[in-house]
């Protein structure tokens, strides 16, 4: 089965994929930041019967970790919101880590060729998870990215409506 509901598996998996990375010593997360990070989960109860692909969630919170905190000094945040708007499920993940340029942003998922120079690896996920929404809802549905330097990335996630 390709699709969870956000109450089940994936809310699951990612609130144990966040405690690991908070309590293991040699996560990458406290070699970054010093080991604090705080994050919230904000979905009303009645959303968490809809349904998501699996592990959709997790690669975008590293993402986070591993880039937004990036030689990040103050205290780290991740925020989740799921939200119902113009009939289509919406899930954003935003950080208040580094950033990056939004024409960087918008290059990472509308180009098939993006910028080598920094750290190229970084967009695998990224690219992974529009791919598998594409292919599973439409072109309709996908990523958007908002990021600012110095600012924090949010990148929303808009997924049809389905009941699990």
């Amino acid at each position: 089965e390709p699709h969870i509901t956000v109450e089940g598996s994936e809310s699951e998996a990612l609130s144990t994929y966040l405690s690991l990375m908070q309590l293991s010593d040699a996560s990458l997360e406290k070699l970054i930041t010093g080991g604090q990070i705080d994050w919230d989960i904000n979905c009303e109860e009645e959303l968490y019967s809809y349904c998501v692909p699996k592990l959709i969630l997790q690669p975008l919170v590293e993402n986070c970790i591993v880039h937004g905190f990036d030689k990040f000094v103050e205290e780290a945040v991740i925020v989740i919101i799921v939200r119902i708007e113009e009939e289509q499920l919406w899930i954003e993940v935003s950080d208040n880590g580094v950033g990056m340029p939004q024409e960087y942003a918008d290059e990472i998922l509308i180009s098939e060729e993006v910028r080598k120079d920094i750290n190229d690896r970084r967009h695998i996920g990224i690219k992974s998870i529009q791919q598998r929404i594409t292919y599973l809802y439409g072109e309709n549905y996908g990523l958007a990215i908002q990021s600012k330097e110095g600012a924090g990335t949010t990148v929303q996630l808009k997924l049809p409506l389905k009941k699990g």
